[in-house]
């Protein structure tokens, strides 16, 4: 919709958040497949850390239990994700989380199709390039830590950690508002 114009990638100027990661609780990231990845909800049905069904994958959770929840039900802010409480004036968050990759820990190339959202990454920990690498469309993203960047995983897209790195993944509601506050922010080197 709205971000259809934009580049596939590239960096914004929000504010630098510090954040424990060893004080986040911790589940696997959708737990039917056994792949070295947790995640820490920011934002689910109800403003609770549990991780059900905001950590695993909609799409199959839905097909199981016969529900029909999309990345923008997810709207409570967790105890942990008042953090980034600074965001909701600009962006109308959706489905968003920390995501903790351990040692081989990846995601296979896929894309997000069929969402009416776009994606927001903050790297928080060990996501340099020699540690972390995100592909798409068949190049390296040059990520690093404390930066934020705007995303486009309807084009193909793969992860993979050398070692353990921690990122969150905000999911925002493709929109007007979102649309022109991602404008404001796009970093202009």
């Amino acid at each position: 919709m709205f971000t259809e114009s934009f580049e596939d990638f590239f960096s914004l100027q929000l504010p630098t958040i510090d954040i424990n990661t060893e004080q986040l609780t911790w589940h696997r990231y959708n737990p039917r497949k056994e792949i070295a990845r947790w995640g820490s909800s920011i934002t689910s049905l109800d403003g609770k850390n549990t991780g059900v069904p905001d950590l695993d994958s909609i799409y199959e959770y839905n097909k199981e239990y016969k529900t029909s929840y999309k990345e923008t039900d997810f709207r409570t802010l967790t105890e942990a994700g008042k953090a980034f409480e600074f965001l909701l004036p600009d962006f109308d968050l959706g489905r968003s989380h920390f995501i903790k990759l351990g040692s081989g820990g990846h995601f296979p190339f896929h894309r997000d199709l069929g969402m009416d959202s776009f994606r927001l990454i903050y790297c928080i920990q060990g996501c340099h390039p020699t540690n972390f690498v995100w592909i798409q469309n068949g190049r390296t993203l040059p990520l690093q830590d404390r930066r934020w960047y705007y995303v486009n995983t309807k084009m193909p897209h793969a992860t993979f950690a050398f070692n353990p790195c921690v990122f969150a993944v905000f999911n925002v509601v493709n929109n007007e508002k979102s649309f022109n506050s991602l404008k404001r922010h796009l970093e202009i080197k």
